[in-house]
């Protein structure tokens, strides 16, 4: 049977290998042979599934076509990546404010959310969450596409020369796949992704784990009303242990809203 696209669903392109993470920002840091740390964790709730070191950001799948990597997936990481270069790696004291405007969250949420889908593919296919339907929806149009999709941003305290808390994880409820989280963090830059259907619409905070989340993250998914965000959040993640309770924040096989 011919595989078709993961984004388009076309099956007269070519397949094509698809880096999960960028590989451009590889070249942040001057990628090659001892060069750049990579530790790629991929787990699923109840236990770790598989982790690996490499130098470079070696992740790759086997997802969309020709036409979609090299078109509209390319021109979305051309577009996200002079936003968030000051993040990953500020140059200077000064410069260390990154201030996104709600067309840069915009495209900031979008590209998460379409390195979550991608990244996925790296599961055996009962085990993703993401529908067709959705991942041609984020094609076609935008985050509000995608139902009960969520992106934070924030930043990790210390120097990280390469990649840190690199994950993908799923989240069960009675043995099916209930939503999704996607930890990545890159030089200074850590971005979070939750998606669960049951939230889409719902305008009341998330069921969170406790923590100074607010002080932590910032949200540009759902868009607030100032319509401006500033990073970094007022603290940071200290090492990677803090970086990994983005994992346990949620509450098992998704969010439900808060009671009141």
């Amino acid at each position: 049977m011919k595989t078709l696209c993961g984004f388009c669903e076309s099956a007269a392109e070519k397949i094509t290998k698809e880096h999960v993470y960028g590989e451009w920002v590889g070249t942040l840091f001057g990628a090659g042979p001892g060069k750049l740390p990579v530790h790629h964790t991929l787990t699923r709730e109840g236990g770790l599934a598989h982790a690996w070191n490499a130098y470079g950001l070696d992740a790759q799948v086997r997802m969309p076509c020709r036409v979609c990597n090299s078109g509209w997936m390319n021109d979305l990481e051309a577009k996200v990546r002079p936003i968030i270069t000051p993040m990953i790696i500020p140059m200077a004291v000064k410069q260390r404010c990154v201030a996104l405007d709600r067309s840069s969250q915009l495209c900031v949420a979008r590209w998460a959310v379409k390195t979550a889908m991608v990244g996925e593919f790296l599961n055996k296919p009962h085990l993703r969450y993401f529908t067709q339907a959705e991942r041609r929806a984020l094609m076609d149009g935008e985050v509000s596409n995608v139902p009960g999709a969520h992106v934070w941003i924030g930043c990790f305290a210390h120097t990280n020369d390469g990649a840190k808390g690199t994950m993908s994880s799923l989240k069960h409820a009675d043995g099916i796949v209930a939503g999704h989280v996607t930890v990545v963090a890159r030089g200074q830059c850590a971005v979070q992704v939750f998606v669960e259907r049951r939230t889409a619409g719902y305008d009341g905070p998330l069921a969170v784990g406790p923590g100074p989340w607010e002080r932590l993250l910032i949200e540009i998914w759902p868009q607030n009303k100032e319509g401006l965000a500033v990073w970094p959040p007022p603290l940071a993640f200290a090492n990677d242990n803090q970086l990994g309770m983005l994992f346990d924040r949620f509450f098992t096989g998704g969010a439900r809203p808060a009671p009141r």
